[in-house]
This record gives structure tokens, sequence and C-alpha cells, in this order.
């Protein structure tokens, strides 16, 4: 809904979120700016350390699934 900045906490340290196809951070917690609007987040896992579940918390953000 509008631009500024976004934070995102997730169970893991062996996770990377990137946004858009750019990387905002590697860890529990990363953040940065984004324009307003939809976009697309992606997490990858490292396969030789898979967590039991996957908790992805956003402040600043909406969540819509596809």
């Amino acid at each position: 809904a509008t631009a500024g900045p976004i934070r995102f906490r997730l169970n893991t340290p062996n996770a990377e979120v990137w946004v858009d196809g750019q990387l905002l951070g590697t860890g529990r917690e990363v953040g940065g700016d984004v324009a307003a609007g939809r976009h697309r987040v992606i997490v990858k896992l490292d396969p030789r350390k898979m967590p039991d579940g996957l908790r992805l918390e956003g402040d600043g953000v909406t969540f819509v699934l596809n």
C-alpha cells in the first residue's frame, strides 16, 4: 500500500529472503525499503540444513498467498 521499510523475521538462521529478484538479506531478521505495490518474496533454504518447519513474519507487509 505504501513505500517504506519492511522487516521479515524467520524461525531459521539458514535462509535467504529475496524480494523481486534482489537479495534482501540472510538470517533470522532481514529488512529494507521497498516501493509501494505487490512484490514477490522468495525464501531460499539450504537443503543440507532444512528446518522442521518454516515461519515467516513481517512488519510493514501484508501477505497474499497464491
